[in-house]
């Protein structure tokens, strides 16, 4: 079976699309640990094949699990690692521990289940004054009891950290967003999102640095939140400026596909 939604982005802020900078390398990758069961031979691959990309700049999503966090850092001992992702071995454990089900949601704000990284080349110095910043999506109220339960078990919100390089500052922000066809709950993230980044919330005040934006989006070029971030709020879709007819895109625009060997599990 395969994916049919977009779920590895690239976005560029219209200051950094802009600007003389550098010419830095980035990759965007939802991993897709898994929940229930990792497939350590297929995240052997990834890292293999990540680090023949080399990229100065590596994003990813659904690391839902410390241990395999651990193996990127230990095999990528070039990069600078900051990460949120979970406080045991796999979200089902932590799920019957009754970790993100506590009284308050304790765990959920605390971002201990998010499965985001960013890793950054060593030459390309993190700033270390706020950083690494996470943040946790808001649950809408109007939103449905079943939605309001996968959020809280399986929050999304977003990492954040900053990047200098020959006198170049960037922000990076990783983020994942909400899952099903038409979810209207995606809209009001990246919304919340650019807020957060225009507000200065995650060490950008007024505008300050470009931005650099990776996700799990769950979504396609054609959908309301990624038409937002393109024509309200500015970003420059890196995928579009490749493909601007997504009808003629490679697999009809999707970047995704679970049938991929490196995200393909057997169990």
């Amino acid at each position: 079976m395969s994916a049919v939604t977009l779920i590895a982005l690239a976005l560029l802020s219209p200051s950094l699309a802009s600007a003389e900078m550098p010419k830095l390398k980035v990759l965007t990758l939802s991993i897709f640990t898994g929940t229930t069961h990792v497939d350590f031979s297929r995240i052997y691959t990834q890292i293999y094949d990540v680090r023949k990309l080399d990229a100065d700049v590596v994003c990813l999503q659904e690391a839902y699990d410390n241990r395999v966090i651990a193996l990127y850092r230990d095999f990528l001992g070039d990069y600078n690692a900051h990460a949120v992702g979970v406080n045991s071995n796999s979200l089902t454990t932590a799920i019957i521990s009754g970790l993100p089900l506590t009284s308050g949601m304790r765990a959920v704000q605390e971002g201990n289940i998010l499965g985001l990284s960013i890793l950054v080349k060593k030459r390309l110095q993190a700033a270390a004054d706020r950083f690494p910043k996470a943040g946790i999506f808001s649950v809408q109220a109007s939103s449905s009891t079943l939605t309001k339960l996968a959020e809280n078990v399986k929050p999304k919100g977003y990492l954040a950290t900053r990047l200098e390089a020959d006198g170049f500052s960037a922000v990076v922000v990783n983020t994942h967003l909400s899952n099903g066809v038409e979810n209207a709950l995606r809209l009001r993230q990246v919304q919340e999102l650019a807020l957060e980044i225009d507000g200065g919330d995650i060490g950008n005040p007024h505008g300050s640095y470009p931005v650099i934006l990776c996700a799990d989006t769950n979504a396609d070029g054609r959908q309301p939140e990624m038409k937002w971030l393109r024509e309200r709020a500015g970003y420059v879709d890196t995928y579009f400026v490749e493909n601007p007819d997504l009808g003629r895109a490679p697999h009809g625009g999707a970047t995704w596909d679970d049938a991929n060997p490196l995200t393909v599990s057997l169990h």
